[in-house]
């Protein structure tokens, strides 16, 4: 009876136990459940290097866990990697005191348009209900937006063309159905009104979610599917929703400290058109300063998971604009203020021009390399011209006396001369000497006449070989005699002409030498 008594006694406990932990067990079961049913979303984050993606993701993160400030200290992704993953919890905005996560965002950072193969790999075609694309521009680089913006918009075009086009042709069209339907439909949030999109899976009388269905077909509510587009309002049709992010916002002022006034207004109205013509977001962001940062993860949730909507269209702040899909117009484009009516129509490139650099300054011009063929041609024809009939002769005269020397003078009989030309022949009063610079005048007496010098060496070339050559039989002491007693015949002719040109009280005649 007592192991009766015993064994009752326990199965009276285990079922007190059971009962006790039965709600438990029913809550874990059933947030596992729920957390199977929601759909995992997918974000892309495409942008230039340095753009700031990889800080706004970390931002992001931070906002799926507000009480933990210090868990992402460090940025995602990497410098070397052709596309960066990262993920995001979401967190039910609607119910703030709930802290469970109901689903995650998968993110895919890519910085480089020619890996366009990766992104494709990355994107299912299946999920593409539940994917969100955000092009991030860079407040740095203000002049590259409209390029940088043009360029990302094409190449997500393509990629997600050619990934819905294995879904089914009622697919397709449900997704470019649906995010005109959100256009359709938009109503600015008011205090007591937030807005939803009319396919909303999430009910508001619970704290959980719904099963989101995939691929969901707009609701066929006339008052609804009636309604026009706007002029100019989503003119391409990506599919998909699409957020243009400016990030560093916090540089608006350095931005228009530099350029004229109203500046960033008319960058705003190229901005605003483009993303008019796809029916995007846009949104000035700042992670230093942690503006719009959460207000972008809540439209990130509204867009994916349905949410409330309770953040409306801001145009005052230059450094924290928000402008939700489906708000803008051309009309509220053009009443911008502080813009002309010609602003709009300027290219934006001359708006915001690259600032020139350095080199720009001096000059970009390339200058071609002349070859060295073509440089001393050139020279020729330049000393030609500069130098003249005269400088011609002159240069014909040293080619004769050079070619005469190689001719008539062997290599010995060429060195000798040369060193005979450079003796001093001096007395008391003169100086003779083969330099030209070289003063040569002592005591008032008269120089020696450079031609006569010049007709020296060209009589010495033009001599017959009897009387200017040394017979080969002859010794080297002979052959320095008969060198020395012409260099003196030649030198006392020269004495005499200059004798007979100058007056007897200037000329003076110079001893031989013995």
């Amino acid at each position: 009876s007592t192991q009766r008594h015993g064994g009752a006694s326990l199965s009276t406990k285990m079922g007190t136990v059971s009962e006790a932990s039965v709600s438990v067990w029913q809550k874990v079961l059933g947030e596992a459940t729920q957390r199977s049913k929601t759909l995992d979303s997918t974000v892309l984050v495409l942008g230039d290097p340095d753009s700031g993606k990889r800080s706004l993701v970390t931002s992001l993160k931070r906002c799926g866990h507000p009480q933990s400030e210090t868990m992402f200290a460090d940025t995602v992704g990497s410098d070397i990697s052709a596309i960066d993953y990262a993920f995001v919890d979401v967190k039910n905005i609607d119910d703030p005191d709930n802290d469970e996560t109901v689903a995650r965002l998968n993110v895919w950072m890519m910085k480089d348009r020619q890996q366009k193969e990766l992104l494709k790999l990355a994107l299912k075609p299946e999920a593409l209900i539940q994917t969100v694309a955000i092009i991030a521009l860079d407040f740095a680089r203000p002049w590259t937006w409209m390029e940088s913006l043009t360029s990302w918009v094409e190449m997500l075009q393509e990629v997600v063309g050619e990934v819905a086009i294995s879904l089914p042709l009622d697919k397709q069209d449900a997704l470019r159905n649906r995010v005109e339907t959100y256009v359709r439909s938009f109503r600015e949030p008011t205090n007591s009104q937030p807005h939803a999109s009319p396919t909303k899976p999430y009910n508001r009388r619970t704290t959980t979610l719904h099963d989101v269905t995939p691929f969901i077909v707009p609701p066929t509510d006339e008052s609804l599917v009636d309604l026009p587009l706007k002029e100019g309002v989503l003119r391409v049709n990506l599919g998909i929703p699409l957020i243009v992010v400016c990030c560093k916002s916090d540089l608006v002022h350095n931005v228009e400290k530099t350029r004229e006034e109203g500046v960033m207004e008319i960058a705003q109205r190229h901005l605003r058109s483009f993303c008019l013509s796809y029916a995007a977001a846009l949104a000035f962001v700042s992670t230093k300063e942690q503006k719009n940062t959460q207000l972008l993860y809540d439209y990130l949730l509204h867009r994916l998971y349905n949410f409330s909507l309770r953040a409306r269209a801001s145009t005052a702040e230059k450094d924290s604009i928000f402008i939700p899909s489906g708000w803008d117009s051309l009309n509220f484009i053009k009443q911008l203020a502080g813009v002309d009516a010609k602003g709009i129509e300027k290219p934006f490139e001359h708006v915001i021009p690259k600032p020139a650099t350095r080199r720009q300054q001096i000059g970009d011009e390339e200058v071609p390399v002349q070859s060295m063929n073509s440089f001393l041609e050139q020279l020729k024809a330049n000393l030609e011209a500069a130098g003249g009939a005269g400088g011609a002769s002159q240069r014909r005269s040293l080619q004769t006396t050079q070619t005469s020397l190689e001719r008539k003078s062997s290599p010995d009989m060429l060195e000798k001369t040369l060193s005979s030309a450079k003796l001093d022949v001096t007395d008391s009063k003169t100086t003779i000497t083969s330099d030209p610079k070289r003063p040569s005048v002592a005591g008032g007496a008269a120089e020696v006449n450079p031609s006569s010098l010049a007709n020296f060496f060209q009589n010495l070339l033009n001599r017959d070989k009897g009387s200017a050559g040394v017979k080969k039989s002859a010794t080297p002491d002979k052959q320095s005699a008969n060198m020395r007693k012409d260099v003196e015949q030649e030198l006392n002719r020269i004495r005499q002409e200059n004798a007979q040109s100058k007056t007897p009280s200037s000329s003076s005649l110079i001893p031989k030498r013995t």
